[in-house]
C-alpha cells in the first residue's frame, strides 16, 4: 500500500469534492451481515394491514420509530414492511452493541464506510449519504436512545434523500418523529400464529373448530403477544394444549398478582418467559443463563464454551428460548427479552464474573486460531467468521482490558491485527493506541503489539504512527531475540524511507525479503516484496516492479494469499496502462477490483478504480473516467481508500484541461495546493505537474512554470522518468505560450526521450503529437507525418486523442491541406512507421533543423539528463542506475558533454548547470 504525505495529509479534499457531482457507488470491504435484510427463518404469520400501512408511514415521513413492549414483533414487522420497498434499504441490528460510542462505527460499517483520518465519523458519514436515496433501518435501540437521536439528527439534516425506521421500546424524541406503537395480534392472527409454530413442532398439526376456540383463549390470556404465543407454542413438544392452558393460568396468577407500576403486556412477557425457564431443567436452565453473555449471535461451539453442551442447547431452541438465525454456518441468539430475563438470573447466581472470563477466553481462542489462516487459501472464510464474531470479540478485549494480566489483552491485540487492518481499521487503531500506553517488557509478545501498531500504520493512513512505532518494535524485537519479528520490524522500518528515498528502501528492502524467508515467514517475505513493489513505483521503474511482483505473485499464489494476489493484478494493470497496453490493463485492473471487494482491501480497490478511469481516459471513454475520478473523490477516504485520491485529482484535473475548461482543474485543485509543496516526492511532483499544466493553460503566466519546475525537482527526488517527462511536457507548454519555441522543442524533446526510454506508449505519443504541433508552419511535412505515425499507432492501440489535441491536429492538417499540401499522402508515409522509427524520425528531424555541433545547444537529451545528474554529485553507476543504462554508456555519453561544451571537469559540468538553472527552467 501507499503511504501519503508527511505532514500534509489529503484525506480532506472537500472543495473538489463539492465540484464533482456523480452518481456514487461504493467500493468497500464486505459489509456486515447487517448491511442487508435479515432472512427471517420462520414464516410472518398476519398483520397484513400493518404491514401496508407502515410501508405508507416509511413514504410520509423521514423518521418512523416502530415502538412497543418486548415481545410483541416490532423487528419482525418492520423487516416484513421494508421488505416491500424498492429503494436501498440498510439494515442496522444494533442489540448487540453495549460500548459508548459505537453506534456510529457499527452503522459506518454496514454502510462500507471507514474512519476517515482527522475526521468526526459521524461528519464523514454524513457527507457520505448527502445524496443517497436509502432508508437506514436500526433495530433494537432502547438501551441506545441518547446516542442513537444524536446520530439520526445529525445524519437527516444533512442527508434529504435519507429515512430512518428504528426499532425501539420507547421513541427517541428527536423533532419531527413518526411514533408508530405497535399493537398485540388481533385474535385470528395470534390463532394463525399459534398454530402456524405449532406444526413446527408438530408437523400435520390442524386443529378442529373447539381446539381453535381453546387456542384463541389460551392466545387472549397470553395479550396476543407473538413471543408469549410463540413459547406456548413450543411447549405442544411435551404437553398438551389443555395441559399449557392450565400451567399458564398457573403460572401467570403467581407471578402478575402483586406486580405494580408495570404495563400489563410486559408482565405477560415477564411470566411467559418465566413460566417456560421454570419448565427447564437444572442443566438448560443454567445454560440459558450463561447465554445472556453473548451480545449478538453465537455458534454452538460458543455456547460449549460457556457452559453447556448441544444437545442442551437444542431444548432451549425447541422451547423457542433461543432462535435459530442463521442455518449455514449454525448460528444462535437470545430475543432482547429473554437475554434481559437470563442476564438477571446470572447475576442473582453471582457467576457473571466466570461467565465473562470463559466467554473471554473463547474469543482470544478462536482469534488465534484465525490469525494464521488470514494470510493463506481460506482467509475470506476466516475473515467472514470474525465479522460474524466483532461484537463478542469487542467484548472479550473490554474483559481483557481490565484483567491483572495484560499478556491474554495482548494476545487477542496481536491475533486480531491483520483482521483490523482489512475489515475495521478504526477498531484497530482504537485498541492498538490503547495497548501501547501501557508499560512494555522484553517479551515478543510486547514487540508483537509494537509491530502490529507500526503497520495499522502503514495501511490506515498514518505514517507518523509507522515513524514511531517500527524502530520501537524493532528495538523490542531485538531485545527479545526472536527473528521473526526482528525480521518484519526491520522491513516496517525501511518502507518509512520508501517515498523519500526509494534507491535504498529498494535496495534494503531485498535483503528484509531475504531475512524473513530465512526465518520461514512466508507472508513476512509477501509484505516486504510488496513494500519493495511501493519503492520501485515511486522511482518510476517499471521492469523492475514488474519483476518484484512476478516474485510476490509466486510468494502469494504459494499462500494462497487474495491480498497479495490483488496488489499484483493491480501493479500490473497501472504499467499496462502506463504503456498502453489497454486489454492486459482492462483484465488485471478488473481483476484486482474483484479480489479487492472480496477479502476486503479499499485501499488497492480505490487505487484500481482511479487506474481504471487513467485507462478510458486513454481509449476515449471519458464520461466512465469522470465517473470513476468522482467515485474515488466522493468515497475513498470514507471506506478506506484515501490515498488513492492523489490520481483521481490529477485525472480530473486532466479531464477539465482537455475539455478546454483549465480555469475550472485550477478552482479544482487551488484548495489543496499548500499541502501538496510539502507532500512527498511522488505526491508533491504528481500534483504539481496537474496544477502547472492547468495554471498555464488558464492564465499562461510565470506561476505555472514555479509549479512545474518544483515538479520537475520532486521528480529529480526520486529518479522517476514518467514524472520527470510529465513536469518536460508541461515545462514545453509553457515555453509556447511565451512564444520561446526552441525552448518549447527542447522540453519536449526531453519528454519524448524519457517516455520512449520506459516504453510509455501514451507518453511517446502525446509528445510526438506536441512536437508535430510545434512543427508547423516551419516543417509541415515533417509534423504530418508525425501525425500520420500516431494516429496510426493510435488505431493499433485502441489509443484516443484528448478533445484539445484531436481538434488542434484536425485544425493543422485542415491548414495544410488549405496550403496545398498533399496531406493524405504525407501522413499515409508516417502511419508506415513502426513506433521506434517514429520516434528515431522525430529525433533526426531536430538535428536536420539545425542542431549545432558544439555548445548547450547542440547536447541531446539523453545527454542533457546525463548533464543534470552529474550535477547533483551521483556517480555514474548512479546515473546509469537512474537512466537504466549501463556504466559505460553513461561515461560515454559524458565524454560527448565534454568535448562539445570545451571543459574537462564534472565540476565544470555542474558549474554550467548551476549558471543555466537546469532543472529549473527548460534548456535552450
Amino acid at each position: 500500500m501507499l503511504i501519503g504525505p508527511t505532514g500534509a495529509r489529503v484525506e480532506r479534499v472537500e472543495s473538489t469534492e463539492r465540484a464533482v457531482d456523480a452518481t456514487v457507488h461504493f467500493l468497500a470491504p464486505p459489509a456486515s451481515d447487517a448491511a442487508r435484510l435479515p432472512l427471517p427463518l420462520t414464516s410472518f404469520v398476519g398483520r397484513a394491514e400493518d404491514v401496508a400501512a407502515l410501508v405508507d408511514a416509511v413514504h410520509g415521513t423521514r423518521l418512523l420509530t416502530v415502538t412497543g413492549p418486548g415481545g410483541v414483533g416490532k423487528s419482525r414487522l418492520a423487516l416484513a414492511g421494508l421488505d416491500q420497498l424498492t429503494e436501498r434499504v440498510v439494515w442496522v441490528e444494533l442489540g448487540a452493541v453495549t460500548g459508548e460510542g459505537q453506534v456510529a462505527p457499527v452503522v459506518a460499517t454496514a454502510l462500507g464506510l471507514r474512519q476517515e483520518p482527522g475526521r468526526p465519523l459521524v461528519e464523514t458519514l454524513a457527507w457520505q449519504l448527502r445524496r443517497q436515496e436509502l432508508v437506514l433501518a436500526l433495530d433494537n435501540v432502547e438501551h441506545l436512545v441518547a446516542e442513537v437521536a444524536d446520530l439520526v439528527q445529525a445524519l437527516l439534516r444533512s442527508a434529504s434523500g435519507l429515512r430512518v425506521l428504528a426499532t425501539s421500546r420507547e421513541p427517541l424524541q428527536v423533532p419531527g418523529e413518526t411514533t408508530w406503537r405497535v399493537e398485540p395480534l388481533v385474535a385470528d392472527d395470534a390463532v394463525a400464529l399459534f398454530v402456524t409454530r405449532a406444526a413446527q413442532v408438530q408437523p400435520g398439526y390442524r386443529p378442529d373448530d373447539g381446539t381453535r376456540a381453546n387456542i384463541a383463549e389460551l392466545c387472549r390470556r397470553l395479550d396476543g403477544l407473538p413471543l408469549a404465543i410463540e413459547l406456548a407454542a413450543a411447549r405442544l413438544r411435551v404437553m398438551s394444549l389443555p395441559e399449557i392452558a392450565a400451567s399458564v393460568d398457573n403460572r401467570f396468577r403467581l407471578l402478575t398478582g402483586n406486580a405494580r407500576g408495570i404495563l400489563p403486556q410486559q408482565r405477560t412477557l415477564e411470566a411467559s418467559i418465566a413460566w417456560s425457564h421454570d419448565l427447564l431443567g437444572p442443566a438448560a436452565q443454567r445454560l440459558l443463563w450463561q447465554l445472556a453473555v453473548f451480545a449478538g449471535d453465537f455458534t454452538a461451539e460458543a455456547s460449549d464454551a460457556v457452559g453447556g453442551d448441544s444437545e442442551v442447547l437444542g431444548q432451549l431452541v425447541d422451547r423457542s428460548l433461543v432462535q435459530v438465525v442463521e442455518v449455514e454456518p449454525r448460528r444462535f441468539r437470545l430475543l432482547e427479552s429473554v437475554r434481559d430475563f437470563a442476564r438477571a438470573r446470572l447475576l442473582d447466581a453471582g457467576e457473571g464474573d466466570e461467565v465473562r472470563s470463559r466467554h473471554a477466553q473463547h474469543y482470544l481462542d478462536l482469534a488465534e486460531r484465525a490469525a494464521p489462516h488470514l494470510t493463506g487459501a481460506d482467509a475470506l472464510l476466516w475473515l467472514a467468521r470474525l465479522d460474524a464474531e466483532s461484537h463478542e470479540l469487542e467484548g472479550a478485549l473490554h474483559w481483557w482490558a481490565g484483567a491483572q494480566d495484560p499478556q491474554p489483552f495482548r494476545r487477542t491485540i496481536v491475533a486480531l491485527g491483520l483482521f483490523w487492518e482489512l475489515r475495521h481499521p478504526a477498531a484497530g487503531v482504537r485498541w492498538l493506541r490503547r495497548a501501547v500506553r501501557a508499560e512494555g517488557d522484553d517479551s515478543v509478545l510486547w514487540a508483537q503489539v509494537l509491530w502490529q501498531s507500526a503497520h495499522m500504520g502503514v495501511y490506515g493512513d498514518d505514517l507518523a504512527t509507522t515513524q514511531k512505532r517500527a524502530p520501537e518494535a524493532l528495538a523490542a524485537a531485538e531485545r527479545s531475540g526472536d527473528p521473526t519479528m526482528m525480521a518484519r520490524a526491520a522491513t516496517t522500518a525501511t518502507y518509512c524511507t520508501a517515498l523519500l528515498h526509494p534507491p535504498s528502501a529498494r535496495a534494503a528492502l531485498v535483503d528484509k525479503v531475504q531475512r524473513c524467508r530465512d526465518t520461514g515467514d512466508s507472508w513476512g517475505a509477501g509484505d516486504a516484496l510488496k513494500m519493495t513493489s511501493i519503492a520501485c513505483l515511486t522511482m518510476g521503474d517499471d521492469a523492475g516492479v514488474l519483476e518484484v511482483v512476478q516474485e510476490l505473485r509466486r510468494e502469494a499464489h504459494a499462500l494462497g494469499n487474495a491480498f497479495f494476489l490483488a496488489w499484483c493484478d493491480a501493479v500490473e494493470g497501472y504499467v499496462a496502462v502506463q504503456r498502453g497496453d489497454a486489454a492486459i490493463a482492462r483484465g488485471c485492473l478488473s481483476a484486482s477490483a474483484e479480489l479487492c471487494r472480496a477479502v476486503g482491501d479499499p485501499l488497492t480497490g480505490w487505487l484500481t478504480t482511479a487506474w481504471l478511469a487513467d485507462l478510458d481516459c486513454l481509449i476515449g471513454e471519458r464520461e466512465l473516467a469522470r465517473r470513476g475520478y468522482a467515485d474515488t473523490l466522493a468515497r475513498a477516504s470514507a471506506s478506506g481508500g484515501t490515498l488513492s485520491k492523489i490520481w483521481a485529482l490529477v485525472g480530473t484535473a486532466r479531464l477539465l484541461r482537455e475539455d478546454g475548461a483549465a480555469a475550472d482543474a485550477v478552482t479544482a485543485l487551488a484548495p489543496v495546493a499548500d499541502r501538496f509543496l510539502v507532500a512527498d516526492p511522488l505526491w508533491r511532483s504528481l500534483f504539481c505537474t496537474a496544477y502547472g499544466r492547468a495554471l498555464v493553460e488558464a492564465t499562461a503566466g510565470a506561476e505555472g512554470g514555479t509549479w512545474l519546475r518544483t515538479a520537475l525537482e520532486a521528480a529529480d527526488e526520486i529518479g522517476n522518468p514518467g514524472l520527470r517527462a510529465d513536469a518536460h511536457q508541461g515545462l514545453g507548454e509553457l515555453a509556447v505560450a511565451h512564444g520561446e519555441l526552441v525552448a518549447a522543442e527542447t522540453a519536449h524533446h526531453e519528454a519524448l526521450a524519457l517516455r520512449a526510454r520506459v516504453g510509455h506508449l501514451p507518453g511517446v505519443l502525446a509528445s510526438l503529437e506536441d512536437l508535430a504541433l510545434l512543427g508547423f508552419p516551419r516543417s509541415v511535412a515533417e509534423s504530418l507525418r508525425l501525425l500520420g505515425a500516431t494516429a496510426a499507432l493510435r488505431g493499433k492501440h485502441g489509443l484516443v486523442r484528448n478533445p484539445r489535441t484531436a481538434s488542434a491536429c484536425a485544425a493543422a492538417a485542415a491548414a495544410a491541406r488549405a496550403d496545398g499540401c498533399a496531406v493524405e499522402a504525407v501522413m499515409e508515409e508516417g502511419a508506415a512507421l513502426t513506433r521506434e522509427e517514429v520516434v528515431g524520425y522525430a529525433t533526426r528531424s531536430r538535428g536536420r533543423r539545425g542542431r549545432p555541433s558544439h555548445g548547450w545547444e547542440s547536447l541531446t537529451p539523453t545527454e542533457l539528463e546525463v548533464v543534470r545528474l552529474v550535477a547533483q554529485g551521483l556517480s555514474n553507476v548512479e546515473i546509469g542506475e537512474r537512466m537504466f543504462i549501463g556504466r559505460g554508456t553513461v561515461k560515454t555519453h559524458l565524454s560527448h558533454v565534454f568535448a562539445k561544451l570545451g571543459i574537462a571537469t564534472r565540476a565544470a559540468v555542474a558549474a554550467e548547470v548551476s549558471r543555466r538553472q537546469v532543472g529549473s527552467l527548460p534548456p535552450g
